[in-house]
């Protein structure tokens, strides 16, 4: 998906009451993650996904996308 179909479907869940955490990363290019460990935004990139799913499983985030304690 390109950068405004990503915007774009992130307000729409959001909207829905997903919850969506969407990260922009200027000047990298589609599936940068996969340089993993090499290029320090992947490595940034893959510890928000791990937060984010710590977060969802442990019930810390609410549906706004606000952390709970």
């Amino acid at each position: 998906m390109l950068l405004n179909d990503t915007i774009k479907v992130a307000q729409k869940a959001k909207e829905a009451g997903v919850v969506v955490q969407q990260t922009t990363y200027s000047v990298m290019f589609h599936v940068f993650q996969m340089l993993f460990p090499e290029l320090s935004d992947a490595n940034m990139a893959w510890g928000e996904v791990d937060s984010f799913i710590k977060d969802i499983f442990c019930g810390r985030r609410l549906s706004d996308g606000v952390y709970s304690n």
